[in-house]
């Protein structure tokens, strides 16, 4: 697909989207079909060679978008009673009268999918299995029993032609808290993945990082929460960009675990961290969310479901009891996932009274507002928040209320050192000389291989062999004018790169993630790298050029020479 072909069917595919969004009241809410449906419909292999898009298209209608809407059904339970009956009384008519019925059929027919989406008479036309203007000839083909099988009408109900999707945004789904989506979120999305960067760390993308702090901030304050949750406030706090609640209830586990395993190291240094974690102990409401019951599974730790009141909510007293009860058995309380809006009932625990006694304990409260918290936007619902000033983390989905496209939840901790310190991974090529300036997210790499330029210069050497699309070289010279490199191809500012240390061998890393990266791109960053050589070597005096050494470091190796100080991460 080139340029031309995406504006092509990128046209198609938004009015594609208009069409089913604008028509979604019409279509059946819910699937009817049965586990291991689309494995018959599609072959065991992928296909070895591309397919048209308009191919790919009706697939998509094929097997994944079938199923008829409101009126379609109406309209083809119409027809199906009109042929029954011609078909009853096919004898006692005559050539001329079937062919006048077959012209007021058709413009029938005209003026309903008329009424309806493009889909809708699309569908219309597969059922009827012709195109809607060689209805006037229908008898004939109705005679030869071209239509229907031997000239037999059967009922056209709707195993024939099942749903296939539960559709999430029709007004009449009333089941999970659905998704939110909009237009500007649609395109929005669209944006982001044409632009596609990796918001690892500032360095790797300045747009997206901070926008995440200035857009979480944001929402922070249109939900009224406290100034310790922003990165804008007087502390560490601030807000981050998950995929769901689940996740962030995960992450915050984890985060109070590392938090209070390295409390009670300190105070016991001869104490060892598996002695620690089988005493562990979580809480939440028997309203809670199953997710909260998976992240303790997940974290090794136990969780205790606590029973809530009359009206379904978490207490005070009932979790000071729960919290001297573990005590006396030896057990260390440390967690509590609140609740404010549960997923099933839409309960509310009470902050005011639970709080206090996790600030007392010391117990990290975490607050999981996915599916009310945009409801705090408004000041009439707020009264729910009272006591949120106990909570070390909150979080919210906006791909419920906030209209944004699944998924997003977007979590506030009151000190981001607990977070980062739980899940600290610092490899030397994640490493930026604005490191706690910004804070950084996510950690990704990918890359291609150029690996024979450096071969054919003398003055570079391979550290390790190409794997896949990833080259690590050095200027023979030695680790301090290869750091020297770097930070005059960084202050260049043509190309970007980022360095390892393997074995106390420093090195650069050239990956190409590109789609669009031609060999032309790959010799041009060459140059550019030449170029900055030829600057670190004159400045450091003369330089014999010798042929490339390869370095073999072995990685598979038990007991290295020299313990490696390399860390990776997947």
């Amino acid at each position: 697909m080139n340029a031309e072909d995406f504006r092509k069917y990128g046209r198609k595919m938004v009015d594609y989207i208009a069409d089913y969004l604008e028509n979604i009241r019409e279509r059946e809410v819910v699937h009817k079909v049965t586990p291991g449906y689309l494995k018959k419909r599609l072959p065991d292999e992928a296909p070895e060679n591309p397919e048209d898009f308009e191919e790919v298209f009706k697939d998509i209608e094929k097997f994944i978008m079938p199923g008829r809407t409101r009126t379609l059904d109406y309209f083809i339970i119409l027809t199906y009673l009109v042929l029954s009956f011609c078909e009853e009384h096919r004898p006692s008519t005559t050539v001329f009268q079937r062919t006048r019925f077959w012209a007021a059929l058709a413009a029938l027919l005209q003026v309903i999918s008329s009424a309806c989406s493009s889909a809708s008479a699309s569908r219309l036309q597969d059922f009827l299995g012709c195109p809607l203007f060689l209805l006037p000839c229908g008898f004939q083909a109705c005679n030869a029993g071209w239509w229907f099988p031997q000239g037999k009408v059967e009922a056209p109900f709707l195993g024939t032609r099942c749903v296939m999707v539960t559709h999430w945004h029709s007004p009449y789904f009333h089941g999970y808290f659905a998704a939110g989506n909009t237009y500007p979120s649609i395109l929005g999305d669209m944006l982001s993945d044409a632009i596609g960067c990796i918001g690892f760390s500032w360095a790797a993308s300045p747009a997206c990082t901070e926008l995440e702090v200035i857009t979480t901030d944001w929402l922070g304050k249109m939900l009224a929460l406290p100034e310790e949750f922003l990165h804008c406030g007087p502390g560490n706090g601030g807000g981050v960009i998950q995929s769901t609640a689940s996740e962030t209830t995960f992450l915050c586990l984890l985060a109070a675990r590392n938090k209070i395993v390295d409390k009670i190291k300190k105070e016991n240094p001869d104490i060892r961290e598996k002695d620690i974690l089988p005493r562990l102990v979580g809480y939440c409401t028997d309203q809670g969310n199953s997710s909260v019951h998976r992240s303790a599974l997940l974290g090794a730790v136990k969780m205790h479901k606590l029973e809530s009141d009359e009206n379904l909510s978490l207490r005070g007293d009932t979790l000071k009891e729960a919290i001297e009860r573990d005590k006396n058995d030896g057990l260390i309380p440390f967690f509590l996932c609140a609740s404010l809006g549960t997923t099933g009932t839409c309960a509310f625990d009470n902050l005011e009274e639970i709080g206090p006694i996790c600030e007392a304990e010391h117990i990290w409260m975490h607050i999981d507002a996915a599916y009310a918290g945009s409801a705090f936007v408004c000041p009439e619902y707020r009264h729910y928040m009272k006591g949120i000033q106990y909570a070390e983390t909150f979080s919210v989905n906006p791909h419920k209320w906030m209209l944004i496209n699944f998924d997003l939840s977007v979590m506030w901790i009151k000190n981001s050192s607990y977070l980062v310190d739980a899940f600290n991974v610092d490899p030397i090529y994640l490493r930026h000389t604005n490191e706690g300036k910004v804070p950084d997210y996510r950690h990704c790499q990918l890359a291609k291989e150029f690996e024979k330029l450096i071969l054919d210069d003398g003055r570079f050497e391979i550290t390790s062999k190409t794997v896949m699309g990833l080259v690590c070289f050095r200027l023979k010279k030695g680790n301090k004018l290869t750091e020297l490199l770097l930070s005059e191809i960084l202050e260049d500012g043509r190309i970007y790169m980022i360095p390892a240390l393997c074995r106390d061998v420093y090195f650069l890393r050239l990956a190409v993630v590109a789609e669009r990266t031609t060999s032309e791109d790959i010799r041009f960053s060459f140059e550019v790298i030449k170029t900055c050589a030829d600057k670190v070597l004159r400045s450091s005096g003369d330089f014999k050029e010798d042929e490339p050494v390869f370095v073999d470091i072995d990685l598979s190796r038990k007991k290295p020479t020299q313990p490696s100080k390399i860390k990776t991460h997947k």
